[in-house]
């Protein structure tokens, strides 16, 4: 896990221009995180901020920002599933200016092993992000072939989900699944099966994706904040959701063309229309989704635990610096990586900060470099 952290939000230039100019008023960031997104907000003259967050890891987080913000920041540790009761139960005198949903696993989550989120470190199968009533392992030891298949193809959307399916089913009969290397194992003994040409980030991202998003309920969640926000949000204000895959986006999509001018389609998964009441809450800003201008950094330091050479012009260099769980290239000069290579004994046990860039749409960091080498001269 990493010691010391330090988080760029998603696209926060993005959201830092849609929400300007910034209205005097209670914004609702339902997902704090690091609390990038709160603490630009409270950095405006005249905001305040509630911030909601399942995974209480993140409450040392909010103490940091309360102390300095004290009566204009407040915290709670809950689902934005349920922001229609917090809302109701604190009773502003004014209702949100903005709602921002900041959707998929921030790098924290990611980086701790305990979570069970990655499939780059070995840990226990858990993915809850708190408030849970099940975990990965529930999922993956006492699920049916024909359920975990439905899962990995509709949330992962896996094509060889039912050999995965299978394999696990076939693996929990000798012993139960409780680690997520296991699982990593078995689902590229599927893809080696089935003789694909296949990618291990995108295999294994996939089958982890789909676990995760049952386990949190992480459609169900987003449906209802969505609907409790826009059913609270002032006139004229603005509701703001970061997706990271398809489902989402869809999801997302869905809600918002029901709530705005455009005709309506039917949809079971939609409150009924009732012709009657006014649906037309919202104004669609643009068709087209915002997407980053640049590449998202996560910045995070971990222990060195070995070194490999490069190849081809590389020889005699260093390739790679070896970490627990995944490896990574390092970004210097031909001069500066055969430097290493011939201190690479000394490089073991030493603290490494890496950089991540591109999230995958589950949110795991695809691209590693590093970037500085504490302490070596």
């Amino acid at each position: 896990m990493s010691l010391e952290f330090n988080h760029i939000p998603v696209m926060s230039e993005e959201i830092d221009r849609i929400l300007t100019p910034y209205k005097s008023g209670l914004y609702v960031d339902c997902t704090f995180g690091g609390g990038g997104i709160t603490k630009k907000i409270l950095s405006k003259k005249n905001t305040k901020v509630l911030s909601l967050d399942r995974d209480n890891f993140v409450e040392p987080f909010s103490k940091v920002i309360s102390k300095q913000y004290n009566k204009r920041f407040e915290f709670i540790n809950d689902k934005f599933s349920n922001l229609q009761n917090i809302l109701s139960e604190r009773n502003f005198q004014k209702t949100p200016v903005a709602i921002i949903f900041d959707l998929g696993l921030s790098s924290f989550q990611i980086d701790n092993p305990e979570g069970g989120f990655s499939y780059r470190q070995d840990g226990l199968l858990k993915m809850t992000m708190g408030k849970n009533n099940i975990s990965a392992h529930d999922i993956v030891n006492k699920l049916d072939q024909k359920n975990l298949k439905n899962i990995f193809n509709l949330f992962g959307e896996d094509k060889d989900s039912g050999l995965i399916a299978k394999l696990i089913v076939q693996k929990r009969q000798d012993k139960q699944i409780t680690s997520t290397q296991e699982l990593v194992e078995i689902i590229l003994k599927a893809k080696r099966y089935k003789n694909n040409k296949y990618n291990k980030v995108d295999s294994c991202a996939k089958i982890f994706q789909s676990i995760r998003m049952i386990v949190n309920k992480e459609l169900t969640e987003l449906y209802e904040g969505l609907i409790f926000g826009i059913k609270n949000l002032s006139i004229d204000g603005k509701i703001i959701v970061i997706t990271f895959h398809s489902l989402e986006d869809k999801l997302v999509k869905k809600v918002f063309d029901f709530f705005s001018n455009k005709k309506k389609g039917t949809s079971r998964y939609l409150p009924e229309n009732n012709q009657n009441e006014n649906f037309n809450i919202l104004n669609i800003v643009s068709r087209k989704p915002v997407v980053a201008s640049e590449k998202e950094e996560y910045d995070a330091e971990f222990e060195i635990i070995g070194v490999e050479e490069g190849k081809g012009k590389l020889a005699g260099k260093v390739g790679k610096l070896v970490f627990n769980g995944f490896d990574s290239a390092v970004n210097g000069s031909h001069e500066y990586l055969e430097e290493l290579w011939l201190n690479r004994d000394s490089l073991i046990g030493k603290k490494a900060t890496i950089k991540y860039f591109n999230l995958t749409p589950d949110g795991i960091p695809r691209f590693l470099k590093v970037v500085a080498i504490r302490d070596y001269e």
